[in-house]
């Protein structure tokens, strides 16, 4: 019905528009013309102006429902791609949930691929994993004290004990880092001997009371996160960011903190027995004793 009320429409100017701006000569305005020949020369001149508009209106005309069935063309498109977005992510969703451990890395890395096609959903992705984390990896567990007794070096590396929560962290790791990316919220997890690549972008985390004994955080950006009563013994922490952290009460007993960025770190409380802070900025950290 649109279209049958647009092409009346379109017709109606093609024949009105024309008449109006270049009506046909009347007698009278032929009057003063003194020969017949210049009469029809006259005429014919105003029929050709009703003809050159007339071809004007026409090619606007086309133009504009070019642009329309673009227009209409791109918003399929768009429906289609959303559709095919919205049946990934919910196979992604679906994987993830699923009870093997193959099925689940995939969905997994499927949430990863998502996020970088569509960005919107990124806040989302980061929810769900570290929800996937903090459900899979949690600390304590079975009731074990925080910290325990001892560190336990016996206990395999992240990505050979639980390879989806490592997954999971390495594309947490990955993730465009700012505001619009959404704070890691990865308090009271287990992840000892957790490996991260150097120059992993973990700023913003909560840790707070997670467990990261013997964790390899070298050179990873963690700006900002918090580590308050967070397990980091024997944590490798080494050339990491670690501006304006919060590490009050956090356990860094035999800790690798060499040329680790401490600026502004708060670090009351703390428990630094044996940690080696060779070459690392200290400037405007707050300790126990108060500034140094």
């Amino acid at each position: 019905m649109l279209l049958g009320a647009g092409v009346l429409v379109a017709a109606t100017l093609l024949v009105l528009v024309p008449a109006l701006a270049h009506p046909p000569l009347s007698p009278s305005d032929l009057g003063g013309v003194a020969t017949a020949e210049r009469q029809i020369a006259l005429q014919q001149a105003q029929a050709q102006l009703r003809d050159g508009l007339r071809a004007s209106l026409l090619q606007a005309v086309a133009g504009v429902v070019i642009a329309l069935g673009a227009l209409a063309t791109w918003r399929q498109v768009r429906v289609n791609q959303d559709g095919h977005l919205t049946a990934q992510f919910s196979r992604a969703v679906e994987h993830v949930g699923e009870e093997n451990l193959d099925v689940r890395i995939g969905g997994i890395y499927a949430l990863e691929r998502i996020a970088r096609t569509s960005p919107e959903d990124q806040v989302t992705i980061i929810f769900m994993l570290t929800a996937f984390v903090r459900n899979h990896a949690p600390w304590p567990d079975g009731g074990e004290s925080h910290p325990t007794p001892v560190v336990d070096t016996t206990v395999a590396w992240l990505r050979v004990r639980q390879p989806d929560v490592q997954a999971a962290m390495n594309v947490l790791g990955r993730r465009a880092a700012g505001r619009s990316s959404g704070r890691l919220y990865l308090a009271r997890t287990d992840l000892r001997s957790l490996q991260m690549n150097d120059g992993t972008e973990l700023t913003d985390a909560n840790f707070h009371h997670a467990n990261l004994a013997r964790a390899w955080l070298r050179a990873v950006n963690l700006r900002n996160s918090g580590f308050r009563n967070c397990d980091l013994r024997l944590a490798n922490l080494a050339q990491a960011d670690l501006r304006s952290a919060d590490f009050r009460g956090a356990h860094l007993r035999g800790a690798d903190l060499r040329g680790a960025d401490l600026r502004n770190a708060d670090l009351r409380g703390a428990d630094l027995t044996g940690a080696d802070l060779t070459g690392a900025d200290l400037t405007d950290a707050v300790l126990d004793q108060g500034r140094p």
